[in-house]
C-alpha cells in the first residue's frame, strides 16, 4: 500500500511538471498560457509609493516657480513677435499662402474654408502654456463673413485640458454660413470660433506650433536655400585656412 502511494505522488509530480512551464523567475506558466505571477510584496510597493508622493509634491511645489519663470520667457518675446508680425506683412498674402502649404491645416479646410481662407490677412496667437491660448484670425472683406477679426480665448487646466470660452465674434453673411453639422464637414471657423461642443486640442497644438516659425511653411524652399550657401561659405572658409 506504501509503495503505491508513493508511486501514484511521484506520477502526480510528474504530470504537474509536464503541465508547467517555468518561465523566468517566479512566474509559472501552464499549457493553457496563463500568468501566475508571484504576490507584489507589500513592502516594496508602499516604499515606491512613498518615493512617487515626494517626486508629485516636488512637482506641486515648483509648479509656481515653473510658471513665473515660463510667464517671463513669454513676455520677453512678445515685443519680438510683434516686430516679426509686422516684417510677414510686408510679404504678399503671407499667412492665406502659409496655411495652404501646411500640410496638416490645409487639410482641415472644408467646403467654401479654401476660398475663404485666400482671404486670411493675419494670425496671432497669445500663448500661455499654464493659462491661456488667445487666437485672433484677420480676413481682408470677402463674400463669406462680416466679423473680420475673429478672438477665440482657450483656457487651460492640468486636469479639465483645454476649455473653450464662449464668443459670438463669427458674424456669416447671408445664405454663406455652411450648414453641415458632421464634424467632418464642418468649417474651419465654426469649429475654431462657433461650435464649443468639438474636441480642438489636436488642431490648436497644431496652430500653435504652425505659428512659432510660418515662414518655414510659407517658403521652405528659400530657407533651405539660406542654409546651403551658409554651409558653402563655411567650407570655402575652412579651406582658406588651411
Amino acid at each position: 500500500k506504501e509503495k503505491k502511494e508513493k508511486k501514484e505522488k511521484k506520477e502526480k509530480k510528474e504530470k504537474k511538471k509536464k503541465e508547467e512551464k517555468v518561465v523566468g523567475e517566479g512566474v509559472v506558466v501552464s499549457d493553457d498560457d496563463e500568468e501566475c505571477p508571484e504576490p507584489i510584496d507589500a513592502g516594496l510597493l508602499e516604499e515606491l509609493t512613498k518615493h512617487h508622493e515626494e517626486i508629485d509634491n516636488i512637482d506641486k511645489s515648483n509648479r509656481e516657480r515653473i510658471f513665473k519663470i515660463s510667464k517671463k520667457y513669454y513676455e520677453q518675446k512678445k515685443p519680438l513677435h510683434a516686430k516679426r508680425q509686422e516684417i510677414l506683412l510686408k510679404f504678399p498674402h503671407f499667412w492665406a499662402t502659409a496655411w495652404a502649404n501646411h500640410p496638416i491645416l490645409s487639410a482641415e479646410l472644408n467646403g467654401s474654408d479654401e476660398d475663404l481662407f485666400t482671404y486670411l490677412e493675419n494670425v496671432v496667437v497669445d500663448r500661455n502654456e499654464f493659462e491661456s491660448v488667445i487666437i485672433t484670425f484677420t480676413f481682408k472683406e470677402n463674400p463669406y463673413i462680416s466679423s473680420l477679426k475673429l478672438t477665440k480665448r482657450y483656457d487651460i487646466d492640468a486636469e479639465a485640458g483645454i476649455t473653450p470660452v464662449p464668443c459670438d465674434d463669427l458674424k456669416w453673411k447671408e445664405g454663406k454660413e455652411p450648414q453641415s453639422e458632421d464634424e467632418d464637414d464642418m468649417s474651419l471657423l465654426s469649429i475654431l470660433f462657433g461650435d464649443d461642443s468639438v474636441n480642438t486640442e489636436s488642431l490648436l497644438t497644431q496652430i500653435c506650433e504652425f505659428w512659432e516659425d510660418p515662414f518655414e511653411i510659407y517658403r521652405p524652399d528659400e530657407l533651405g536655400e539660406e542654409e546651403e550657401e551658409g554651409e558653402e561659405e563655411e567650407e570655402e572658409e575652412d579651406e582658406d585656412d588651411e
